[in-house]
Order: structure tokens, then C-alpha cells, then sequence
């Protein structure tokens, strides 16, 4: 492979949710995309999954800081044909979700700060990744409610011929203080590890 290729050979693999992703523990299954999202995204014949895992907070002594981050991982697994768009498609689909896969709150906002990059971590080998900074603005009611935070949170995806994955990880804390999250590379690293955790040969 390469020039940034898929791999032939990650055609018939599936994806689980693995219980942890380095410090990060499953919390829940999260909010499953449905086949009509995997069509449009171009996963044919496709399956999903989901998780949600938190990480203790590093300085649990600190209220300011209680809470940790959450990632949030949704997974397609089936037949696609054309990696690179699909992944160019899924990254264009976030804005349009909350932060847990829903829908946007009303009078909430999510887009990208900048363009989708091409991202290779360390040990990352076979597929495509791109991550991309997203900010979210919260409503800001009508005065008889406290505003919700501004706040940016990284997203990272992959492709390959059989499956399509997307985190994003976010400082809980700051959902409500506001503030830049964790670093894109942190989550590139998150979402190459569990890239290697969530395939299995079907």
C-alpha cells in the first residue's frame, strides 16, 4: 500500500465495541446509526454499532476539572466501494448530530472550524483517516436560562473497504465552562487504536 491506498485486503471484516479503549471505559451503547444513514453514507448491506466510554478525570482532586471526557465511537461495517468518499461523506454529516448521535438541540450549533485532515498515526496502516475540529455553540435561551457553553471537541473517522468508523471525543467539563478539548492528534491516537480493537475478520 501506498500513497494513502486502502488496503485490499480489509474487505470482510466486521466491527464489535470493545469494552476499553486505553483509559477510556464503555459507559453505554450510545445512539446506533440506522441503515438508511449507512446507505447514504455508501456502506452497503451495512451493520452498525456504538459506544460511549468515559476516562477518569486525571485531577479528581480538582472540582474544577471533575468529570473527564467522553468518546463517543459510531461504526458501520458492509461493503463499500469507494472509501474516500464515504469518509468525506460521514465527516460532512456531524454538524448535523448532538453530541451523543441525536439530533441538534434546538437553537444548539455544531460546525467545523476548519477542513477535514488527512491523518496517519502511528501503527495506522490499511485504511484512510481524516479528523477535523468541530465547535459547538450552545442556545442561548431567553435570559431565564443559563446559557449553554461554547466549546470544540475533535472528530476523527476512518474508511477501508469494509468499514467505517467515527469518534469524538469530548471534555465533559467544558460543556459547560467552554474551552478547545483534547488536541486532534490525541483523538487521531484514540481512534487508530480502536481501529485495531473493533475489526474482526467475519
Amino acid at each position: 500500500m501506498s500513497g494513502g491506498a486502502v488496503a485490499a485486503g480489509t474487505k470482510g471484516y466486521k466491527l464489535v465495541v470493545p469494552e476499553s479503549i486505553d483509559a477510556y471505559t464503555k459507559s453505554s451503547t450510545g445512539t446506533t446509526p440506522g441503515a438508511t444513514e449507512a446507505e447514504d453514507l455508501g456502506v452497503k448491506n451495512a451493520q452498525t454499532v456504538s459506544g460511549v466510554y468515559n476516562a477518569p478525570d486525571p485531577d479528581p482532586d480538582n472540582r474544577a476539572t471533575l468529570g473527564g471526557a467522553r468518546l463517543t465511537f459510531y461504526g458501520f461495517h458492509g461493503e463499500i466501494a469507494d472509501p474516500a468518499k464515504t469518509l468525506d461523506r460521514y465527516l460532512a454529516t456531524v454538524g448535523d448530530k448532538g453530541m451523543k448521535g441525536k439530533g441538534k438541540a434546538p437553537g444548539t450549533d455544531i460546525r467545523p472550524v476548519e477542513g477535514a485532515k488527512t491523518v496517519k498515526p502511528a501503527g495506522f496502516e490499511g485504511a484512510l483517516m481524516k479528523c477535523q475540529v468541530m465547535q459547538y455553540t450552545g442556545a442561548k435561551g431567553d435570559g431565564t436560562a443559563k446559557p449553554g457553553a461554547d466549546f470544540r471537541f475533535p472528530v476523527c473517522a476512518w474508511a477501508d473497504y469494509a468499514t467505517l468508523g467515527g469518534v469524538d471525543v469530548a471534555v465533559l467539563t467544558e460543556m459547560t465552562t467552554g474551552g478547545e478539548g483534547v488536541s486532534q492528534d490525541e483523538a487521531a491516537t484514540l481512534t487508530a487504536k480502536l481501529y485495531d480493537l473493533a475489526r474482526q475478520k467475519t
